[in-house]
């Protein structure tokens, strides 16, 4: 999958997220003018401190030890050092930078700065935002849009499904013994929650907005082309030879341009982060991220074809109006290395009727020659 297939918000998803991310600081801000140098509880506190209390009285001691450990430093950092070593075993460089990122930037915040600014002390010591609710809260932000995000495709549902689902239950259990052994208040824990899901979120539309760079793309076009020595093209810059005894030649190159594609008067795709495969003997042919394409209105097929100078391509049929256009989009899910930069994108076959624009502009020079 390429680089763009590992974003980690989609681009549907970046202006919520952002909003999200908005809102989580301004809860957090809010809450910190309110209780700023308070040393009592409010109202509030009072009401679902002893209610929370309640629920641990039988057992509070030992549970509440047990529960809060989950939220400790040495807990969580072992979590962040787990799950971001994962995700770099498995290519996912970009959820890695997430987490490695966003929970010890968020711990600092809390410390250095959400502390010492707000001054609200339980007994002797700082006590808002809540230092533990911090830490799990942010790692569970970052696990869960990991696991929302497009790159995690093709993980098995119920892993995506329970990773999510731990995660905000050790929250939860977090916020339980920290307030039931009297370490914090309640609104020391929403306060956390507001500091982690702003920074979960603000790192990941900054680590997309960064990889969305020209330079960084280019970057990225590069040197994925090739991942071995054989076939690759030393320079890294110019065209890529997938059979130099024959003269053929493959060149994939990031595109800003703004790529829509229609089928039957539907509108399947809209991106900005298309790359461009020239080919000898063919014309350019844009190749999308999966994210910006409509995938709920296409269908696989069974058919599949083989390239020499790219690997085997899979098929997808679209539904538009009733109407089925066969086999009208194609991905290369694992090519050959020397066309590594378009696995697991998506591009419309125009001459089966996918129109096509550029920039608004309708893309001009589709060959008749099948592109396989």
């Amino acid at each position: 999958m390429s680089g763009r297939g590992r974003a980690l918000l989609s681009d549907r998803a970046r202006r919520p997220a952002a909003a999200a991310a908005a809102g989580f600081a301004a809860l957090a801000v809010i809450l910190g003018i309110v209780e700023h140098d308070s040393v009592r509880q409010g109202a509030f506190d009072t009401r679902v401190d002893n209610w929370i209390t309640g629920l641990f009285a039988s057992h509070r001691d030992d549970l509440v030890v047990v529960l809060r450990t989950l939220g400790s430093p040495l807990v969580v950092t072992s979590c962040v050092l787990v799950a971001a070593g994962i995700c770099a075993a498995t290519r996912r460089l970009r959820a890695a930078l997430l987490v490695a990122i966003s929970v010890p930037l968020a711990s600092a915040i809390t410390e250095f700065v959400g502390k010492p600014l707000v001054g609200r002390r339980f007994w002797l010591f700082l006590s808002y935002p809540s230092g533990h609710v911090t830490g799990i809260a942010t790692l569970a932000v970052a696990l869960i849009i990991v696991a929302a995000s497009p790159s995690a495709r093709g993980l098995p549902v119920v892993i995506r499904a329970v990773l999510p689902a731990a995660a905000v239950a050790a929250v939860a259990a977090v916020t339980l013994a920290v307030v039931a052994g009297r370490y914090h208040y309640f609104t020391d824990t929403i306060g956390a929650a507001g500091v982690a899901g702003a920074t979960g979120l603000g790192t990941a539309l900054a680590l997309d907005r960064l990889a969305d760079r020209p330079a960084v793309r280019k970057l990225r076009g590069a040197i994925r082309p090739g991942r071995n020595a054989r076939g690759r093209n030393q320079g890294g810059a110019g065209p890529v030879d997938a059979d130099m005894s024959s003269g053929h030649k493959i060149t994939i190159t990031p595109s800003d341009a703004r790529i829509e594609v229609s089928v039957g008067g539907q509108k399947l795709a809209d991106s900005r982060r298309a790359v461009v495969l020239a080919e000898t003997g063919l014309a350019p042919r844009y190749y999308l991220p999966r994210e910006d394409v409509r995938t709920e209105l296409l269908q696989s097929t069974s058919t599949e074809s083989t390239c020499p100078f790219k690997g085997q391509a899979a098929y997808w049929s679209a539904q538009v109006g009733g109407e089925v256009h066969s086999d009208i989009v194609w991905s290369y899910e694992s090519p050959i290395p020397e066309a590594a930069g378009i696995a697991g994108l998506m591009c419309f076959w125009t001459e089966r009727g996918a129109e096509l624009t550029v920039d608004g502009v309708p893309a001009e020079g589709s060959s008749t020659v099948s592109p396989h």
